[in-house]
């Protein structure tokens, strides 16, 4: 139901937008273990297309946001249109990732080290790192 004012459209789209930042934020996190790797260590462990792994979650959450933010793509559902963009974003959202970690990559670096050195850390342990990287 909506009222004169358009206030329930206003919610609605206030509630799209928070689910596609959302989409986008968590799709770039899971690109985001990937760059680490091969910014890192030079290359992507084996297992990251398999079922279940970040990639294949990107998959499902990129599909996601396609069908929920491209209604013209959307009522294709598969073909080229649809390849095309879930390429684009996919590189789009690896860059984003890449950026973020090379931005990071000191941090990342000393927490990794740290793991090495005792195979667990806390939260609290990992904000002392990023504390003393500052």
């Amino acid at each position: 139901m909506e009222a004169d004012d358009g206030s329930v459209r206003v919610v609605r789209n206030k509630l799209e937008t928070v689910k596609e930042d959302y989409l986008k934020n968590k799709i770039c996190i899971l690109y985001a273990g990937m760059a680490a790797e091969n910014i890192l260590l030079g290359y992507s462990i084996r297992g990251v297309f398999e079922d279940g792994t970040d990639f294949a979650q990107t998959n499902a959450l990129m599909t996601q946001l396609i069908f929920n933010t491209y209604p013209e793509i959307r009522k294709a559902a598969v073909g080229d249109a649809f390849e095309t963009k879930m390429c684009d974003l996919s590189r789009e959202f690896y860059q984003k990732a890449e950026a973020i970690v090379h931005e990071h990559e000191h941090q990342i670096k000393m927490v990794a080290v740290q793991l090495q050195k005792s195979k667990y850390l806390s939260e609290q342990e990992i904000e002392e790192i990023m504390k003393r990287c500052f």
